[in-house]
């Protein structure tokens, strides 16, 4: 994005927003995320069968926010919450990713 913007100067959100969802889209697919739907109301997560994620995560997630992170069917998981923009949307789901990317020290 740096050679982005050092050629063509500051980058509209858009462009911005769409940097940013490239990034996520190759962090989720290391992790088994099949699909991913953003919306206004919230984000919905389909897990693939055998993801790369530690179940141990997800459920400290459920129990440390289960306002905002729920279970819905066997492999997907919700955030529910307002997400106006697709800027709310991208940052929700890089501090999911952050959340289940963490190492424990």
């Amino acid at each position: 994005m740096a050679e982005t913007i050092d050629r063509f100067g500051p980058l509209p959100d858009a462009a911005k927003v769409l940097f940013e969802v490239s990034a996520l889209r190759l962090r989720v697919s290391s992790l088994g995320m099949r699909k991913i739907e953003a919306g206004p109301k919230g984000v919905r997560i389909e897990f693939a069968d055998k993801p790369n994620v530690d179940p141990a995560k997800i459920i400290r997630l459920l129990q440390t926010a289960p306002r905002l992170y729920r279970l819905d069917g066997q492999n997907k998981l919700r955030i529910t919450a307002d997400m106006p923009d697709a800027e709310s949307r991208v940052a929700a789901l890089q501090t999911l990713l952050g959340a289940l990317t963490a190492t424990v020290q």
